[in-house]
């Protein structure tokens, strides 16, 4: 590796450093481009231009403007809790337990699943209530834990998701081909969700065993009505899904093919912004979206991770040779073993660290490695990326659980009960992978 290798590597490392140790991403972000153009390498001005005009920068913009309109309009609220509201559970407790996880997934496809976390957390402590639970009793706290693992899976479910986006862009960035079939992408994400909801219930079921008498008595309440915002949300949503997904299904003209992701965001975002209430006033306000909803310092960061990690690939530096040679022994391996232990090292190391950090690191080691796998490296991203944000275990492990181990205060969950959980959850996440991951990697091809 040459010296200016080293030292640009050195960057990559402090960077990583900051993201885990400070508050503000932003910071080691806008220091590691400052740094980088001191290496010589590249100008500051061309840093900054790079790290801007990166494509996505500008799809992470959009997806995180298209979840804030949903949760400025009260969509997330208001799926959920009809989802969650339905009669079909009256009287069955794991009816119940298995509705209220589905209540998580099905809008969280495509609304973060942030907000539907807050909203159900809510139903289950006033379900809780309403039929005699006490606060030490398991039930409540299994669906709080519950709902934060199966939302970390969700999290990358989609192909429009802001990881996913995120983690393929450094892998293209490290010069890996980042074509993939999305129909198997959805399909498998979809296969692994909703396997896991039902092993959820299955385990509190039958391995932790909670007393759910009380449940007997559950009668749903009746769910809140649509109102007109909820509706014209509702079919935006759905406006900006077609024109992601559809033109990976069937042939389109030129005009919707050529959207992708970034022009559907914009598109959707400029049809919300023509509407008016009734009042006269705007159906969005674009400004309280910017600064309530829209994430600038993973914004930075991902930008500066762009640049960094573009320069892995540049033989003159060194840095791909030095790589290679590092993951050698684990493709030597064999296939399944180098995709179990690939798997096992993002699920343990995104519950010590930060899941961003985990996957990008990855990532980055996937694309110098892929001409040596047996399968596409495309498709062990995918399963990477899944593994990579699940963080259960601890607050520091992902956004999700940081806020779950705020209900902590609430009284209905104590911290000992994500250990217990959440290593069970984890463990079964694996075999998950495992069996149902593996076999479908070549439907990525």
């Amino acid at each position: 590796m040459t010296n200016t290798g080293m030292r640009i590597l050195g960057i990559l490392i402090a960077l990583i450093y900051g993201i885990v140790g400070m508050e503000d991403a932003a910071f080691p972000a806008i220091g590691a481009l400052f740094f980088l153009a001191l290496t010589g390498y590249i100008s500051a001005q061309d840093a900054i231009v790079s790290a801007c005009g990166n494509f996505v920068v500008p799809m992470l913009l959009g997806l995180l403007i298209i979840g804030g309109m949903m949760q400025q309009t009260g969509l997330a609220r208001i799926l959920a809790q009809k989802i969650a509201g339905a009669k079909w559970a009256n009287g069955h407790p794991w009816r119940l337990t298995f509705l209220l996880l589905l209540a998580t997934l099905i809008p969280s496809l495509f609304i973060t699943p942030m907000p539907v976390e807050i909203v159900l957390w809510a139903v289950i402590i006033n379900i809780a209530e309403s039929v005699g639970f006490k606060k030490t009793d398991k039930w409540p706290a299994m669906m709080i834990i519950g709902i934060t693992a199966l939302s970390g899976l969700i999290t990358t479910a989609m192909p429009f998701s802001m990881v996913w986006a995120t983690n393929l862009s450094v892998y293209a960035a490290a010069g890996g081909d980042a074509t993939y079939n999305v129909g198997a992408y959805i399909v498998t994400s979809l296969a692994l969700c909703v396997g896991l909801a039902l092993l959820q219930t299955l385990a509190m079921r039958f391995l932790f065993r909670p007393d759910v008498t009380p449940l007997l008595n559950y009668k749903a309440t009746e769910a809140p009505r649509f109102e007109k915002p909820h509706t014209i949300s509702l079919v935006l949503l759905v406006l900006f899904v077609v024109l992601v997904l559809l033109p990976s299904f069937i042939p389109v003209g030129g005009f919707i093919g050529g959207f992708g992701t970034i022009g559907a965001c914009f598109a959707v975002l400029f049809i919300a912004m023509a509407i008016r209430n009734q009042d006269g006033t705007p159906f969005v306000s674009f400004q309280e979206i910017l600064s309530k909803h829209v994430f600038w310092s993973i914004l930075a960061m991902v930008a500066a991770l762009m640049v960094l990690c573009g320069s892995l690939t540049d033989q003159s530096l060194g840095i791909s040779a030095f790589f290679t040679n590092l993951v050698a022994p684990i493709t030597n391996m064999g296939p399944f073993a180098c995709y179990a232990v690939l798997i096992l090292i993002a699920i343990l190391g995104t519950n010590f660290l930060d899941g961003m950090v985990v996957g990008v690191v990855l990532t980055a080691v996937i694309s110098m490695m892929s001409d040596k796998l047996a399968y596409s490296g495309i498709a062990l991203l995918v399963m990477i990326t899944h593994a990579g944000e699940f963080g259960i275990l601890l607050p520091s492990a992902s956004a999700n659980a940081a806020l779950a181990y705020g209900q902590c205060e609430t009284g209905w969950v104590r911290k000992k009960d994500f250990f217990k959980q959440g290593a069970l959850y984890m463990l079964i996440l694996f075999i998950l992978l495992l069996a149902v991951g593996y076999p479908t990697l070549s439907w990525f091809a």
